[in-house]
């Protein structure tokens, strides 16, 4: 070989080692939990808190003279609620927030005992909400309890018997710490289920997931310095909340409503603002998911009336009226554009360790996001085909949807119509949680179809399977009204039934005086002759004469005119009541009184101006 092949071939030789040595010696990339204790590392010491311990009276003298801070009260009188070890946990985590809230803003040392027997009385007592699950696991009030017992350690830090915080950590990280640790390790690998795991919810899919992590994530830097046990918990989070983000839909859309936004998002942006200051703002949740702005705005489509610091929403799923405002949008005006200026909430309502972050707010963030307000006429959420039209005092929302929802009713083309924030007729909303009500959940009337206003086919109500979804066929929204029209025939198993057809029309001012006109029209067909009505559900009274329905709701009469293909009747029956709900529901029933194999009934309700 010629001397300069020779030099070729060991030049190529000596390349192609260096090139393996490169491979086989080049660094392996940081881990997420890596990154993160390394960004935790550089943030400001542990513990990364908005307020500081009761100690500093500098900071706390200054929220004493603040408005609307409570008022300077003594513990309880009655020794047998601070002595006696079996008070309920309840009344344990009051005494303890309670408590600690007067110790920071007073600093008198009378609450301790209080406080200290409220602590062990909670680690006596079961971290489960058992009077509706059977079964002890990590669940929400477990979560909250330990957040609770958290902030109260930082806060009262030195000044709480050693022994006692000793084992208040110890039942923490057992009863919670640990678990969610080792699930998270089994969520990598394998479905999590109900019934078996600590941690289910960490792959589920609605509001659970986002307050359980919240709560867990605030207590571990709240009592833990360890930065491998932070990052562990913070990058497992990470990964979880994702599934947090995946309840809402791409237009920000959520199924199980206001209740469920208020609840579940407010946990997230409190997690949010935490990790912000844990990590000097290299740690952040809003930039997780690609349509936040869409979930920030979800409230302000979805109300339909808000009066003296009420907001009205929809019913669907399991909502109420009125609604409070959510202390997040006091924090979210500083990270978002928000198009109006969020209502003052006193923040003593919230409980601890929420009021952390709400007495020492952070400061306005330089990038943000623009929120579109709402539009005055209507609002039509495309993924799930609901749709909300408005009036001024007259506003209505129907809805689409599917069977397969968080929260779910079988309630597939229901509505609700409100005259100031006053249900006229529609959904009826949500029951008191018990047992039963999500272990036999379709067997009541207020969350099957029956106590929804929907057609009853041929004595048959809408079905409990998750196939069940909304086809648009149409929409057409305008100034002067909205119509949507629904087919929602495979909400029912009927047999021989071909096609059920729900029109919704939304009509504005369509006479002097009339705010607005509301029609609903269902139409069917069959292969056979069938029995067909629909129905219409209200807390007012209800007069039936002919063809017409007289609905009385407080001082407001409303008229509704319905018609059929053929001779129709209007009965009512008054609804299921449910243990511990303050309203009684009527159910009108909207019938032909012959059998066929096709047909319609329509109704038209008219919403005058209560104030003319």
């Amino acid at each position: 070989m010629k001397r300069h092949q020779k030099i070729v071939a060991v030049s190529i030789a000596l390349l192609a080692w260096g090139a393996i040595l490169n491979y086989v010696w080049e660094p392996t990339p940081p881990t997420r939990q890596e990154e993160i204790k390394a960004i935790l590392a550089q943030a400001e010491p542990h513990p990364r808190t908005f307020c500081p311990p009761a100690t500093d009276r500098k900071f706390w003298e200054t929220v004493q003279k603040s408005e609307g801070t409570p008022k300077k009260e003594g513990p309880p009188k009655n020794k047998i609620e601070t002595e006696n070890p079996t008070f309920p946990k309840e009344q344990a985590l009051f005494l303890l927030s309670k408590g600690t809230q007067q110790e920071c803003i007073y600093h008198t040392g009378e609450w301790l005992p209080t406080i200290e027997q409220s602590i062990k009385t909670l680690l006596q007592s079961p971290w489960s909400d058992l009077h509706i699950f059977q079964e002890e696991f990590t669940d929400l009030f477990a979560t909250g309890t330990a957040a609770g017992l958290a902030f109260t350690l930082h806060q009262l830090q030195g000044e709480l018997d050693p022994n006692l915080v000793a084992a208040t950590k110890q039942k923490i990280f057992e009863r919670v710490i640990y678990p969610y640790i080792n699930n998270l390790q089994e969520y990598q690998r394998r479905p999590l289920y109900w019934n078996r795991d600590a941690c289910p919810w960490l792959e589920t899919k609605n509001n659970w997931n986002a307050v359980c992590i919240s709560n867990i994530v605030y207590t571990v830097l709240a009592i833990s310095p360890d930065l491998d046990l932070q990052a562990k918990i913070i990058a497992g989070s990470e990964e979880a909340l994702q599934d947090y983000f995946a309840t809402f839909e791409k237009d920000g859309y959520l199924s199980s409503g206001i209740r469920y936004w208020n609840y579940g998002f407010s946990h997230l942006v409190f997690l949010a603002e935490r990790l912000l200051l844990a990590s000097n703002g290299k740690i952040n949740l809003y930039k997780m998911s690609p349509i936040i702005d869409k979930i920030v705005e979800f409230p302000l489509k979805w109300e339909v009336y808000q009066k003296d610091g009420k907001f009205y929403y929809p019913l669907f799923a399991d909502n109420r009226n009125p609604v409070g405002q959510s202390w997040a949008w006091n924090i979210l005006k500083h990270r978002f554009s928000l198009p109006f200026t969020p209502p003052k909430t006193n923040q003593w309502n919230e409980g601890n360790p929420i009021l952390d972050l709400l007495l020492n707010p952070p400061a306005e963030d330089e990038e943000k996001t623009i929120v579109l307000a709402a539009n005055p006429h209507h609002t039509l959420f495309e993924s799930s085909g609901t749709l909300i039209s408005k009036n001024g005092l007259a506003t209505a929302a129907i809805k689409g949807g599917t069977n397969h929802e968080e929260h779910n009713h079988n309630d597939i083309g229901s509505y609700s119509i409100f005259l100031e924030g006053e249900l006229i007729i529609g959904d009826a909303g949500s029951i008191p949680y018990t047992t039963d009500t999500w272990e036999r959940r379709y067997s009541y009337d207020l969350q099957n179809s029956y106590g929804h206003p929907l057609p009853v086919i041929d004595g048959q109500l809408q079905h409990n399977e998750t196939k069940a979804k909304v086809k648009v066929l149409s929409s057409a929204l305008t100034d002067a009204a909205d119509q949507i029209t629904y087919d929602i025939t495979n909400a029912y198993n009927v047999e021989g039934l071909n096609s059920l057809i729900r029109t919704f029309t939304f009509k504005r001012n369509p006479e002097e005086d009339v705010l607005a006109e509301i029609t609903v029209e269902d139409k069917f067909e069959a292969s056979r002759p069938i029995n067909f009505e629909t129905a219409i559900i209200s807390s007012g009274r209800l007069f039936p004469q002919g063809t017409t329905l007289s609905i009385l709701t407080g001082k407001e009469e409303t008229f509704l005119f319905a018609k059929g293909s053929e001779p129709i009747e209007i009965t009512c029956n008054p609804l299921q009541k449910v243990p511990g709900s303050l309203n009684n529901f009527t159910r009108g029933q909207i019938a032909l009184k012959n059998k066929t194999d096709k047909g319609n009934i329509s109704y038209t309700l008219q919403i005058h101006n209560p104030r003319n």
